[in-house]
């Protein structure tokens, strides 16, 4: 059974932060698209939690720059760093 607390917990962390992204399912999971402006022209990452997800069996979230899809982090840690490539965009 797929927990989505993590996705969940970073989609409202970035809610509530006002930073652009998208959230929407992936496969039997969802995904989340981070951008540099509001517009969502500039993506500057993503991170997926499905079924094949690195980090899956322990409910963590797969980001393509932050670890180049070999590992796995919470949703604290994505964020982190999230909020640090869109501070640095603008």
């Amino acid at each position: 059974m797929i927990s989505f607390m993590e996705i969940q917990k970073l989609h409202e962390m970035l809610t509530a932060e006002d930073i652009p992204h998208t959230y929407e399912p992936c496969w039997d999971g969802m995904q989340i698209r981070v951008y540099a402006d509001a517009e969502m022209t500039n993506e500057l990452d993503d991170c997926v939690y499905h079924s094949g997800s690195h980090g899956y069996h322990l409910g963590l979230l797969e980001t393509y720059l932050l670890n180049g899809c070999d590992g796995f982090e919470t949703a604290e840690q994505v964020f982190m760093g999230w909020k640090e490539m869109y501070n640095a965009a603008h």
